[in-house]
């Protein structure tokens, strides 16, 4: 196993070719460069936390199957927006649509989710079945209070018994205490000390009509404009465990710890 930083992705994809997990491992002398390495499961780009490597592949394929069958057990920590502690007071009359309370003082969150931009993957909740044409797929997360952290937020558990992309982001934004700093699923774009904006570099061509230089190397002259985006958002893999006893766990990142009382 080992712990992945938020920033670094899993697999090579979009903008990032080089800069995935598996290759960084090699260039530290981590993983011998000739070694065999397998992943296993998926993790966000911007999620950090455990990420469990296979050296064969009957042992990944092992593991995958358990991930896919959702027979691991999985929990994150997630840092939220608002007084997660008023969810819990408040009358079942006003909690929200997909939401009910759970006799273990955690709520569920179960519904289903669809893709609603393909482009850039983002996800929206259905507490009832939504057209067969959106692809919907059902999903359950089950959440609890850690305890309160500064400027009104909270630190909760989160364990989800389904495995959809983005399926903790969305649901915490159901439960209207969306992760804090992730701004795509209502959360705000936060220059966090621990977590801060990195700037992105999207390069593009100049039109036509204005390409009146050429490189050396015979290669268009191109404009960039740079913006500003996360480098990670709270969300936290801290454990799993396997149907073979075998379990993983690591510590909590800093904005985790800043826990005021349960």
């Amino acid at each position: 196993m080992v712990v992945k930083p938020s920033s670094v992705p899993l697999h090579a994809c979009g903008s990032y070719r080089y800069n995935t997990l598996v290759p960084l491992l090699r260039e530290q002398g981590t993983v011998g460069e000739d070694a065999a390495v397998h992943t296993t499961h998926r993790l966000d780009r911007l999620t950090s936390g455990l990420v469990l490597l296979a050296k064969t592949k009957a042992a990944a394929h092992r593991i995958s199957d358990w991930f896919s069958r959702n027979e691991i057990r999985k929990v994150y920590l997630a840092r939220v927006s608002g007084k997660f502690r008023d969810l819990l007071d408040c009358p079942d009359s006003s909690l929200p649509p997909g939401v009910k309370r759970l006799d273990n003082g955690r709520v569920l969150v179960r519904g289903f989710m669809y893709c609603v931009d393909h482009k850039v993957g983002k996800y929206e909740f259905s507490a009832e079945m939504p057209d067969k044409s959106l692809a919907p797929k059902d999903t359950e997360t089950e959440v609890e209070l850690i305890g309160d952290a500064p400027s009104g937020e909270s630190i909760v558990r989160c364990r989800p018994r389904t495995g959809r992309t983005h399926q903790i982001r969305v649901h915490l934004k159901q439960l209207r205490c969306p992760i804090a700093n992730d701004d795509n699923y209502g959360g705000e774009k936060r220059n966090d000390p621990s977590l801060p904006l990195i700037p992105h570099v999207n390069q593009a061509l100049k039109p036509p009509a204005s390409r009146d230089l050429v490189a050396q190397d015979g290669a268009d002259v191109s404009s960039s404009k740079e913006s500003l985006h996360p480098s990670g958002i709270f969300l936290h893999a801290i454990s799993y465990n396997l149907p073979d006893g075998t379990s993983f766990t690591c510590d909590a990142p800093s904005w985790a710890t800043a826990v005021i009382r349960r």
